[in-house]
């Protein structure tokens, strides 16, 4: 199948959408996700920044995680992710706490333990990568302090399409939405590494 030419066809309906309702935030939102799968990051970038323009005041948390996905994976701004990454931790306690739209992207996305989990392990990575190894240590403890961690679809295609787009390289074993406690022990098995730790990080990474 030709991917990119879906994703375009895809991106064209948002193009679409916009016109029709340029206050639309949730059609910036997945044009931006259309746009990171094309690896048009600038493009993707500005629709995100569009979505949290329009909806900052309603709460809309996953445009600031995938824009921190592009700055950590692609541009390597791992300070505007870490930002971004805060933001969006402060905002899934209110997001879980509103009723579910029939057409929202808060339908089928769980807001709450499943999106703290993959944004702590997100500004982990961001402040592993900014050298900060003990906070990346503390948000990777949050992530294992949880014995459940689940996901649903819409929240595993966004996730999945960012990623993939951004031709991730960085904890390759560890991409799989479902797996945020896997990715904690890596993440944490890398600080503790960089911090001379040897024994904990082995530990991690045999985990």
């Amino acid at each position: 199948k030709d991917v990119n030419g879906l994703v375009e066809r895809f991106i064209s309906r948002m193009d679409e959408k916009i016109m029709a309702h340029p206050d639309d935030c949730e059609a910036y939102f997945w044009r931006g996700v259309a746009c990171s799968w094309n690896k048009k990051y600038s493009q993707a970038i500005a629709d995100f920044s569009k979505a949290i323009e329009i909806n900052d005041s309603c709460h809309f948390a996953l445009p600031y995680q995938y824009r921190g996905i592009i700055y950590t994976y692609v541009i390597g701004e791992y300070e505007k992710a870490y930002k971004d990454y805060t933001r969006a931790i402060k905002l899934v306690p209110e997001l879980s706490s509103k009723k579910p739209g029939r057409d929202s992207l808060y339908n089928e996305h769980t807001l709450s333990q499943h999106t703290l989990n993959s944004l702590y392990c997100e500004r982990a990575i961001s402040q592993y990568k900014l050298g900060n190894y003990d906070q990346a240590i503390a948000d990777a403890n949050r992530v294992l302090a949880e014995e459940n961690i689940t996901v649903t679809a819409s929240g595993r295609k966004a996730y999945t399409l960012v990623i993939a787009g951004a031709n991730r390289r960085l904890f390759e074993d560890d991409i799989t939405v479902t797996e945020d406690g896997r990715r904690a022990y890596r993440i944490r098995g890398c600080a503790y590494a960089k911090m001379g730790e040897k024994a904990k990080a082995m530990s991690d990474f045999n985990k």
